[in-house]
């Protein structure tokens, strides 16, 4: 190296020196990520007394631990050294310290690995407040929130229902364990933030809210007979609209139109469609109650629930009996998403930043 050469980097960082004063630092290494957060502890736990420091100690460095692994395998090691991160791990390590038990140093560290897979500042505030009131929810409140937002939020686009209803019976069967038998936990959860309980609006029955998710499933069929008829008729509307319908596995003697959404989306979509072809495309489908929710489809939907999908009847059952109409907040999102992807795979949903926004 000449007299005029100097190399700088931080600790645990790796170096190339090339000619001049030009170096290539390469990231965080496992071994900075875990001198970080050591020494985050140490100023996140400097208030405590003896007593208290030993205890917090052992729990925060629990938490350290998970935490530079789970980086280290979602290879996002370099969130370490993002400002922003470094203030939430401070305040993680405060309630590790606080509470300690597994479930809360587990959905610490995936509320971590959430803000150090997505920096943006829309995912900070609900992961911040989220972190503040980990200690604030038991896992009654936790199961409730939970299983309220999977209920709301998601649904799966199957034509055949019965297929989504019992994909949610398993995501709820995951995080029903501590469920609650009465609606004590929504006051709970409406002091920490996490729901809204309106004063105003009830909660919707069931039956009518959960078939608004997919209600191109629960649209009236046409007969098999008169499929051949009804296509000859949209040809003439347009011969470019093919395979409209499908064999419906519940009654093999309807057909039912392609699409989980409602028809008036779906023909929408057809953008080769001129608008008087939509329009009479429309106007077709509403002659032949193709715009009409089916009530057999809501029984056959509830009779299903009850009958193969204990989590989600039990689920639905203490829905029905809200006492009043409750929105899920920004951090009761971070909560609910977080704690369910400790259990289940939640591929396809999207970045908890789609989901909040």
């Amino acid at each position: 190296m000449s007299e005029r050469q100097s190399q700088r980097a931080g600790d645990g960082s790796q170096q190339i020196q090339v000619a001049g004063n030009y170096v290539v630092i390469q990231g965080i290494t496992e071994e900075r990520a875990a001198e970080i957060a050591e020494a985050k502890v140490e100023e996140a736990l400097a208030e405590l007394s003896h007593e208290g420091y030993t205890i917090g100690e052992e729990r925060a460095r629990r938490l350290d631990e998970m935490i530079v692994r789970s980086a280290a395998q979602m290879e996002t090691l370099d969130a370490f050294a993002d400002p922003a991160f470094q203030v939430l791990l401070r305040k993680a390590q405060i309630k590790a310290a606080c509470t300690g038990g597994e479930d809360e140093l587990t959905l610490l560290t995936k509320l971590l690995g959430e803000k150090a897979s997505n920096p943006t500042r829309r995912v900070h505030a609900p992961l911040s407040r989220a972190i503040d009131i980990i200690d604030e929810i038991d896992l009654e409140d936790l199961s409730a929130l939970t299983v309220l937002w999977v209920l709301r939020r998601l649904s799966w686009q199957f034509h055949d229902f019965r297929d989504g209803l019992h994909k949610m019976d398993q995501a709820i069967a995951a995080v029903i364990q501590h469920f609650p038998t009465d609606y004590a936990c929504i006051s709970r959860l409406d002091i920490t933030s996490c729901v809204r309980v309106s004063s105003v609006t009830s909660i919707r029955h069931w039956r009518d809210f959960y078939p608004d998710k997919l209600p191109g499933s629960f649209i009236r069929g046409i007969p098999v007979e008169q499929k051949a008829e009804i296509e000859k008729k949209i040809s003439k509307i347009s011969p470019a609209v093919q395979g409209c319908f499908y064999r419906d596995p519940l009654n093999h003697e309807e057909y039912r139109l392609a699409t989980t959404k409602t028809t008036e989306e779906w023909v929408a979509r057809l953008a080769f469609l001129t608008p008087e072809q939509s329009e009479a495309l429309l106007e077709l489908f509403r002659s032949l109650g193709l715009m009409e929710r089916d009530a057999s489809r809501v029984n056959l939907m509830d009779q299903y629930i009850t009958e193969k999908c204990p989590s989600l009847a039990r689920a639905r059952d203490w829905w029905n009996g809200l006492p009043s109409g409750v929105d899920i907040t920004s951090t009761g999102i971070a909560l609910a998403y977080t704690n369910l992807k400790r259990f289940v795979p939640l591929d396809g949903l999207g970045s908890l930043e789609t989901i909040l926004y």
